[in-house]
C-alpha cells in the first residue's frame, strides 16, 4: 500500500510538471524582456555542447569596381570569417513537495500549487537575460550583447552624465552614437536598435528645458531625439531599456556603455536549446519529492562585427 500512494504521488507530480510545461507559451514576466534587444533561436538540442558559427568581418569599397574595356583584372572584396563556438550553459534549480501536500492536494480535488514551478522559471529566465546581456561571471568565453572584446567601442567617459545633460546635449550625444554606428558598418546601414541603460532612458523621459526651442513644445529629451532621429535618418530607430543596471560599470574606467547595432538574427542572436521545462520528479526522501525546472542557453553570439558598436560614457 505504502508503494501505491508513493506512485500515486509520483503520478500527480508528473501532470503538474506536463500541465505547467504546456502553458510556458502564456506566461508573462514583466521582467523579462530579452526579445528586445537579442534576437531569440532555438537551433541547438540537449545533446550539443557548443553550437558552431562564423564572425565576419569585411571590406566595404564602394569607389573602387567600375571596369570598361581595357579592365584585365577584378578588385576583389573579401570577408574574412573567424570560426566561433557558443558555449551552451545548462542551469536547473528543484521545488520541494511533500508527500502530505500531495496527498491533501488530490484529496481536496484542487490542482497542486505550482507557484514554485513558476518562480524557477522566472528565475531560469532572468538568468538567461543577464547572460545574453552580460554574459556570465562563473563562465569565460560567454559573452553578452554588451560585452564582446571585438565590436569596435568609442570612449566618451569624459563628456557628461546623462542627468546632467541639457536635451540639446542629449540629443547631440544620441545623434553621436548613430554617427558612430554608421561609420562602424561603413555608411551603408543604418542601425535600427540603440540598447542604454534603463534608468537613463528614464532620465531622458523625464527632463524638461529650453535649451531646444523653448520648454513649453511639451516635448522631453527623450522625444526630443527621437524627433531629432527622424529628421535626420529618415527613418525610426528603437531605443530600448537595459533593465537592472546591467549596462552600469560594463564600460571604460568603470562608466556606462550603449549598443547600437541591427536587430537581426543574422547579425547576432541568442540560442536557447532548452527553453525553461518542468523535468519528470524524483523522490528526494521518505517523505518529499522535487521537480526540478531546467534550460539550456548560450550568451550572445555576435556574427558580423561591423553591425554593432559601443559607446562608454560617464
Amino acid at each position: 500500500m505504502p508503494f501505491f500512494k508513493d506512485q500515486e504521488i509520483v503520478n500527480t507530480l508528473i501532470e503538474t510538471a506536463n500541465t505547467f510545461n504546456e502553458g510556458f507559451a502564456t506566461r508573462e514576466y514583466p521582467d523579462i524582456q530579452l526579445s528586445k534587444f537579442v534576437p531569440i533561436t532555438q537551433k541547438g538540442n540537449e545533446n550539443i555542447d557548443a553550437l558552431d558559427y562564423g564572425e565576419l568581418e569585411g571590406t566595404q569599397d564602394l569607389n573602387n569596381g567600375l571596369i570598361d574595356e581595357n579592365t584585365t583584372s577584378l578588385e576583389t572584396e573579401d570577408l574574412s570569417i573567424t570560426a566561433k563556438r557558443g558555449l551552451y550553459l545548462l542551469w536547473a534549480k528543484a521545488a520541494p513537495y511533500t508527500k502530505q501536500a500531495v496527498l491533501r492536494a488530490k484529496n481536496l480535488g484542487i490542482d497542486l500549487d505550482t507557484e514554485k514551478l513558476a518562480n524557477l522559471e522566472r528565475v531560469a529566465l532572468l538568468t538567461m537575460q543577464k547572460t545574453a546581456l552580460i554574459g556570465h561571471p562563473m563562465v569565460n568565453g560567454v559573452d553578452g550583447l554588451l560585452t564582446n572584446k571585438n565590436v569596435a567601442t568609442k570612449d566618451l567617459t569624459g563628456g557628461k552624465a546623462i542627468k546632467d545633460m541639457t536635451r540639446a546635449e542629449a540629443r547631440d550625444f544620441f545623434l553621436n552614437i548613430i554617427d558612430f554606428g554608421i561609420e562602424t558598418n561603413g555608411g551603408l546601414i543604418i542601425p535600427n536598435t540603440i540598447a542604454i541603460d534603463g534608468r537613463d532612458l528614464m532620465t531622458l523621459a523625464s527632463k524638461y528645458d529650453n535649451s531646444i526651442g523653448g520648454a513649453d513644445n511639451g516635448l522631453n529629451a527623450l522625444a526630443t531625439i527621437k524627433q531629432a532621429i527622424s529628421d535626420t535618418m529618415g527613418t525610426n530607430i528603437e531605443i530600448v531599456g537595459i533593465p537592472l543596471g546591467f549596462a552600469k560599470g560594463t564600460g571604460k574606467g568603470k562608466g556606462s556603455r550603449v549598443a547600437i547595432y541591427t536587430k537581426d538574427e543574422n547579425v547576432l542572436s541568442t540560442d536557447w536549446a532548452v527553453a525553461p521545462r518542468a523535468m519528470p520528479p524524483y523522490q528526494r526522501s521518505s517523505v518529499s519529492f522535487e521537480i526540478a525546472v531546467e534550460s539550456k542557453f548560450t550568451g550572445c553570439l555576435i556574427r558580423q562585427l561591423d553591425k554593432i558598436a559601443y559607446i562608454d560614457y560617464k
